[in-house]
């Protein structure tokens, strides 16, 4: 993956924790610790769109970059742990109905789907940069 990329993706998850969606205390993660997510990605269909995902560093989060994504406006969705339960914040998905479709999806999920998915991606080897 792109260095600039990379980079690109922590400042989306940083924005996310800012506005609320998933704040450090909510994901149980040492908020002074940057949230990174690198590890991955598998290749997984949700709302009929082929999405790379990774989890990040705090081992629960997942971070989905649509395969659609176009250089410079990627299609980026944060899956996190909020109060209790997972729940969805994205950008840069201009279409309502695709935006719908996989938030349905993704939080439709159940705990087992989601563990399985986490064990998947971790069973990535480590990219080499």
């Amino acid at each position: 993956m792109h260095k600039n990329f990379q980079y690109l993706i922590l400042l989306f998850v940083l924005a996310v924790m800012q506005i609320g969606s998933v704040s450090a205390n909510e994901a149980n993660i040492d908020a002074t610790e940057p949230l990174e997510c690198f590890t991955g990605p598998v290749k997984r269909n949700y709302g009929n769109t082929e999405w790379n995902v990774y989890i990040c560093s705090d081992d629960q989060s997942l971070m989905l970059v649509s395969v659609l994504s176009r250089p410079g406006q990627p299609y980026m969705l944060t899956f996190a742990p909020c109060n209790g339960i997972y729940a969805v914040a994205g950008e840069g998905l201009e279409d309502k109905a695709m935006n719908a479709a996989v938030t349905d999806e993704l939080q439709n999920l159940s705990d087992s789907e989601i563990m399985e998915l986490i064990a998947a991606i971790k069973a990535v080897p480590p990219a080499k940069w």
